[in-house]
């Protein structure tokens, strides 16, 4: 395949089975460079599950998971970093998302939820990651404050970062998603699990019912 032209992500036909739960059935979804996809749904709809496979802690029961045009082959390497260097260049790379902190040194559990997600961007953008996982970032936060991180998101994928937004707020994700995923507890609406494509304001919406009603 022509990696080139490939989606840099592209998950085809993908489900998890647990045992008797089945936590994901025929997932499918792309991401290319500069998209931002939102992965919608209520607790226990299988978002953790597919992120996790995404991410290479889960394999996939059956389906096909292709990384830059290629069959994935378990975790890559670790980036590693040196920890004085990161303290010189952290209170710049901060700015860049619009943050100030006292003190860059200071652990990142006594820093504000805004905070924590800014500096979660920053690090990714800085060391190069190639593909942005938020795992509900605005969760818990006002609605100020959700703005704020809804902006720092958007400034990643306008830096060139791949995004995946994970949510169960469509108010959050519909104002700065390209395309969107959504699954559902609730299979009982289609046999298949598969419910219509819809097209709305030049934005695709795929929704997914996922019998599973566990948590992975």
């Amino acid at each position: 395949m022509n990696t080139q032209t490939a989606p840099f992500i592209d998950v085809q036909s993908v489900s998890n089975i647990f045992g008797s739960v089945i936590a994901l059935k025929d997932i499918s979804m792309k991401l290319s460079a500069g998209e931002l996809v939102c992965l919608l749904g209520d607790n226990g709809a299988g978002k953790s599950t597919l992120i996790k496979i995404l991410s290479g802690v889960h394999q996939p029961s059956e389906g096909s998971y292709l990384f830059e045009g290629e069959p994935t082959k378990g975790w890559g390497p670790f980036r590693l970093f040196n920890v004085k260097y990161a303290d010189q260049v952290t209170r710049e790379e901060l700015a860049k998302m619009g943050t100030q902190v006292r003190e860059t040194t200071q652990p990142v559990g006594r820093l504000s939820g805004v905070e924590r997600q800014s500096v979660a961007i920053s690090r990714a953008v800085y060391f190069g990651a190639k593909v942005l996982i938020l795992d509900e970032p605005t969760a818990a936060l006002g609605v100020k404050e959700a703005g704020v991180v809804l902006r720092y998101i958007a400034q990643a994928r306008s830096r060139g970062l791949r995004v995946i937004f994970i949510t169960h707020n469509p108010h959050h994700a519909y104002p700065i998603g390209d395309h969107f995923t959504i699954l559902t507890s609730s299979s009982g609406c289609c046999p298949d699990g598969f419910l219509p494509i819809l097209w709305l304001e030049g934005k695709l919406f795929r929704r997914y019912a996922c019998p599973g009603t566990g948590r992975y």
